[in-house]
């Protein structure tokens, strides 16, 4: 089972990928595969080839999409729209997003780039 944990630089965490009651499970993830490299040479006059300096990789971007699961329960998904709102705050700066597949753990540094809740009810407009 895929887990995603995103410590934000407070140290307040955010779970998704339990299954429990309260929890937010993973519907989607985008993003997971290999950087994308540049690699950067230099080429001399009279030079064969060419002389490798470094290897940059590129930025990428995870798209992870959950659901809450609190079936019927307008309080408790309340609380936990707040807790992910407090955790994934972008104002905080980077934080670190773990990956856990069940063998093996993986972290890197993340940055928050934004939410998207839909409305609490059909009639509602704003999150």
């Amino acid at each position: 089972m895929k887990r995603f944990t995103y410590t934000n630089p407070t140290g307040q965490s955010l779970i998704i990928g339990s299954a429990e009651p309260g929890g937010l499970f993973v519907t989607s993830v985008t993003g997971l595969e290999a950087p994308t490299t540049e690699i950067q040479s230099q080429q001399s006059p009279g030079q064969d080839g060419s002389t490798w300096i470094d290897t940059l990789l590129q930025e990428r971007t995870v798209v992870i999409e959950g659901a809450i699961n609190c079936p019927n329960d307008s309080a408790a998904i309340a609380v936990v729209r707040s807790s992910i709102h407090a955790a994934l705050n972008a104002k905080q700066g980077p934080g670190t997003l773990s990956y856990f597949d069940g063998t093996t753990t993986r972290k890197i540094t993340a940055n928050p780039a934004g939410i998207t809740l839909p409305p609490r009810s059909w009639g509602e407009v704003y999150q």
